[in-house]
């Protein structure tokens, strides 16, 4: 029984393939409009159905352009043909990049197996039917062409051992290999694509047992370069002995003759660039006397063109007998190119030859006619002189030799330029014809010559829909008429390509394209056999179908006055409603899609709807919003119209957590503090004596408040003032002596003998600095602080050294901020640290701290000594070689504008190698300086002056990085935002400079009217 089946199995294949045995199947390549997407069909000259048709294994291999790196041809997305709920399985199962026999070309081969995948499907004769599909994700690199099992270069055997041939068995058909070849021209990518011609060129008559040299010229008279082998056949009629080729990259072979042809195939590998050309050159010998003319013919193939039309090639030849012995016969030939696209230039070559036995010495002339259709613009030739003469048909074009011709010889060349004319919207064969004549009893019968010149016509397009100036969607189908057979291509705003299509056969096309919403232009431009239409525009307005894109950014607790921000698509209309649906705001999205729209809601949390709308419909989103009640504030002490010292303490209550600051005349801040969580604040000021004015105002994230305002006279008290002197250390014979005092008391610095050493006024904090000059050794002086109330005097020791006490120590200091960036109200912390590098102790240490104002201190603390806030001197001591000590001072970053902080050693008992304590030297390392930039926040319409103080040149004031034009003084007016810097002939000492960053604040956020003054910030420069 198994042999039976075995034999009956046998059998039944035998059948079949005896059945199928004369089935075709042929492979196709194509693309999608997208140019991306590949796809390869299959026809067969046979249906199979049911089992029959199941597909048992298959390949396909394509043939790329070779490339590299990101400019490779990558497959992705593979997917077979989809039956059911089944899928054919595909995949990639070769590839062989630019192999030695075709350097140009990358093979890629893709496999499917029946056992894998078991697809069932019918296959209709002669209906195509698509196998798989792909995508390429690099570059575009040209024409993709399907292999050729019999004319590949790259076939079996090859240099990689691979298998690249084309395969597919049906079980209907039997074991064997159905694939026979393909159909199509291949898949190109490009909107510019190779096309290929050919042209021969050769005597017209020979003499038997003569040779002729024949050349044929390939030309690409396309827009792009050729990809892959070029191949080039060409049919010897009986008559006519092929003798040999040649060609610069060619390889020919000539094969059994049949027919009464005898064929000869060249192929080249050689990459042909747009108008380049290349040559095969035929050795031919006359063998047989022809009654009729014989006609080589012939064509070229390959490259990866896509236009064949124009791919043949034919010379007639007369094989005529030996001459008689004795006699001179002339004869010309004439070649150019086979065709021209409209305004090419072309150049004409007309040779003229004695195919006679004797020498000819006579005048010989041409005469040919260039037609109507060819612009003729010139003639030149060696020994030749050529004139015109104007035919109702074109122009005649006579040229004249009396150089001899030998028997055998030619002249030399005529060259006639010519170029195809313009204007005509169809193809035209134009025949350029002449005759030779000179030498006696010449034989006519050979003196005509011609040649046959085809002249494309220049394509034609138009666009039918979108209508001009009608209204479309942002997804029209674009569509007219154009040449048939020609590529249309659709560009929108900026020359983008949004689609390429070719039209069909009786001259329609049609493209689906997408536009932007709102008004637009298309360009359609038809291209054909290296030639392109004019341009035609249409212009139309395209409505969006579909719901605008909403985002909104959700807004932070604000005022109840505030702007909600955020994205839609542009055009859109955006309306925001609250509580009951009332509208709060309006406004349309901008060209980019932002929108910002101002709402007003109550204080609290509120919920309202952000909605976006256009022609296709609505989009909503809620959105919670809090809006916070700017605060409130009010004064209760000074009273108004009351009486009053020159130092009170302002004090009442304000909204829990709101700033609240104090200013006097001029808008100066007298005083900055925080109310606290139940309402109440204190502030101490000083005014000057007699009427004064004083205004509060609290600011949150609510906003600024109303300013409160009360009027008051001050007086000054009748007591002798305050007085703190702060003993110094052992220091230089001139150093300072601090203190503190009445704020506005004079203070005066007697020493020896009452000699006034030094005169000052305490500040309104209460602070003084004095410097005196002392003798060395210890000094008995006397502080004295007096006003109105009378005198207050304090003995103080001061002693002088002068020099150093003893020993040698590098005191240095530094100082680091936590942030040199701060917004309004952030805490900030200054870090400054005191080293001495020795090689000693230090004694008598004190580092002056200079704060900046506006900037409260919430904090301080020192790790060595004590830090007096009131006069900034940080009393340190002794400090041991090698030891650092550090001081922390907290601020609150209260007032807009740039803040100085700056650390100096003002004493030292041991010689500094480096400094001098108390100099104001900026660049030496006991005086460090660092600053940070709080925002200022600018109001609409408001400007405000930055200035910098000192004798400075060379002033160039910068926004953003830019210079400002013509801001070149020590001010400049500011009313935008931006960050601000500015660089004189001083560079500014390290970590001094900062920039002044100035915001702008939305509309109906801003501070009242009382607070939004132009105020000066003085930046601090050495």
């Amino acid at each position: 029984m198994k042999k039976f089946s075995t034999l009956l199995w046998t059998l039944l294949l035998i059948a079949l393939s005896s059945r199928f045995a004369a089935a075709q199947v042929k492979y196709r390549i194509g693309l999608d409009a997208d140019k991306q997407t590949y796809r390869v069909y299959m026809t067969s000259t046979s249906s199979y159905t049911g089992n029959a048709g199941r597909i048992s294994t298959a390949q396909v291999t394509i043939l790329v352009p070779h490339g590299s790196g990101s400019a490779q041809f990558t497959v992705t997305n593979l997917q077979g043909k989809v039956v059911g709920s089944q899928s054919m399985t595909w995949s990639q199962n070769a590839r062989v990049n630019a192999p030695t026999e075709n350097p140009a070309i990358d093979y890629i081969s893709f496999g499917f197996s029946g056992s894998a995948s078991p697809v069932l499907f019918d296959i209709v004769a002669n209906q195509e039917i698509e196998l798989f599909s792909f995508k390429n994700t690099g570059s575009c690199l040209g024409a993709v062409t399907l292999f050729d099992n019999q004319t590949d270069v790259f076939q079996t055997p090859n240099s990689q051992n691979t298998n690249p041939g084309n395969q597919l068995t049906v079980l209907g058909r039997g074991p064997g290999n159905a694939y026979t070849g393909n159909y199509g021209t291949g898949a190109s990518c490009s909107t510019t694509v190779a096309d290929l011609t050919a042209s021969i060129t050769g005597p017209s008559t020979l003499t038997v047992g003569s040779s002729g040299t024949y050349s044929v010229q390939v030309t690409n008279a396309g827009t792009a370069s050729t990809a892959g082998i070029i191949t080039v056949t060409a049919g010897i009629p009986t008559g006519l002995s092929y003798a040999g080729s040649s060609g610069t990259g060619w390889g020919c072979s000539v094969g059994t003759a049949s027919a009464g042809t005898t064929p000869v195939s060249c192929t080249t590998s050689a990459v042909l660039a747009s108008s380049a050309g290349s040559t095969i050159t035929l050795s031919l010998i006359a063998s047989l006397v022809a009654t009729q003319p014989l006609t080589i013919a012939g064509s070229v193939s390959g490259g990866s063109e896509s236009n064949t039309s124009n791919d043949a090639f034919s010379q007639a030849v007369t094989i005529q007998a030996a001459p008689t012995p004795g006699i001179a016969d002339l004869n010309a030939a004439i070649v150019g190119p086979a065709s021209l696209a409209p305004a090419a230039p072309a150049t004409l070559t007309l040779t003229v030859g004695n195919v006679g036995s004797s020498l000819y010495a006579g005048t010989t002339t041409t005469q040919t006619l260039v037609p109507t259709g060819l612009t003729y613009t010139g003639a030149t030739g060696t020994g030749w002189t050529c004139g015109t003469t104007g035919q109702s048909t074109g122009t005649l074009v006579t040229c004249t030799s009396i150089q001899p011709v030998s028997a055998g010889g030619s002249l030399p060349a005529v060259y006639i330029n010519v170029a195809a004319s313009t204007g005509q919207t169809t193809a035209v064969q134009l025949p350029v014809s002449g005759t030779v004549t000179g030498a006696a009893n010449d034989n006519v019968a050979n003196n005509t010559y011609g040649i046959t010149i085809a002249v494309s016509g220049m394509p034609t397009v138009s666009i039918s829909s979108p209508t001009n100036n009608g209204t479309t969607t942002t997804s029209p189908t674009v569509s007219g008429t154009a040449t048939p057979g020609s590529q249309v291509t659709i560009t929108g705003p900026g020359n983008t390509i949004l689609c390429t299509t070719m039209a069909s056969a009786s001259g329609s096309y049609s493209c689906a394209v997408t536009v932007s919403a709102g008004p637009n232009s298309i360009t359609a431009i038809a291209c054909s056999a290296g030639s392109c239409s004019l341009p035609v525009v249409s212009t139309f307005t395209a409505a969006t179908t579909t719901p605008p894109g909403l985002t909104v950014a959700q807004p932070q607790p604000g005022p109840t006055t505030q702007p909600i921000s955020g994205a839609a698509t542009p055009g859109s209309t955006i309306i925001i409603t609250g509580p009951g649906n009332a509208t709060l705001c309006t406004t349309t999205a901008s060209t980019s899609g932002s929108f910002t729209c101002l709402v007003t809601v109550p204080s609290g949390p509120s919920s309202v709807t952000v909605t976006a709308c256009n022609t296709g419909g609505c989009t909503s989103q809620p959105v919670n919003i809090t809006g916070i009640s700017a605060p409130a504030v009010s004064i209760s002490s000074p009273t108004n119209n009351g009486t009053t010292t020159t130092s009170p303490t302002v004090s009442g209550t304000a909204t829990p957590g709101s700033q609240v600051t104090i200013t006097g005349p001029g808008n100066t801040i007298l005083c900055t503090t925080m109310a606290s969580a139940s309402g109440s604040y204190s502030c101490a000021v000083t005014v000057s004596a007699g009427p004064n004015s004083i205004t509060a105002v609290a600011c949150s994230a609510g906003g600024c408040s109303s300013p409160a305002m009360v009027g008051f006279t001050a007086v000054t008290t009748t007591a002798p003032p305050n007085l703190t002197v702060v003993q110094s250390p052992p220091g230089p014979t001139t150093q300072p002596i601090s203190g503190a005092a009445t704020p506005g008391s004079t203070i005066t610095i007697t020493g020896p003998g009452n000699a006034t050493l030094c005169t000052t006024t305490a500040s309104t904090s209460g602070s003084f600095t004095c410097l005196v000059t002392v003798p060395s050794g210890p000094s008995s002086v006397t502080v004295t602080a007096c006003n109105t109330g009378g005198c207050t005097a304090q003995p103080v020791t001061v002693t002088a050294t002068s020099g150093p006490t003893s020993g040698t120590a590098d005191i240095s200091t530094t100082i680091s901020l936590s942030t040199k960036a701060p917004n309004q109200f952030e805490a900030i912390t200054a870090t400054i640290i005191v080293t001495n590098s020795g090689p000693d102790s230090a004694t008598g240490i004190v580092d002056k701290i200079t704060l900046p104002t506006g900037q409260p201190v919430t904090a301080s603390s020192a790790s060595v000594g004590t830090f007096n806030q009131t006069t900034g001197l940080w009393n340190i001591g002794t400090l041991a070689a090698g030891q650092s000590v550090t001081l922390t001072i907290g601020l609150s970053a209260a007032t807009g504008g740039v803040a100085t902080v700056q650390s100096e050693i003002v004493a030292s008992g041991q010689y500094d190698p480096d400094s001098t304590p108390n100099n104001q030297q900026y660049g030496e390392d006991d005086l460090a300086v660092a600053c940070f930039s709080v925002p200022v926040d600018l109001c609409q319409g408001e400007t405000f002056t930055f200035s910098i103080t000192g004798s400075f040149t060379s002033i160039q004031w910068y926004r953003n990085g830019q210079p400002i034009a013509q801001a070149t003084t020590t001010s400049l007016v500011i009313n935008q935002e931006g960050t601000y810097t500015v660089s004189t002939n001083v560079n500014c000492p390290s970590g001094g400079c900062c920039p002044l960053i100035v915001r702008l604040r939305p509309a109906g956020s801003c501070c009242q009217p009382a607070r939004c003054v132009p105020f000066v910030i003085t930046k601090r420069t050495r």
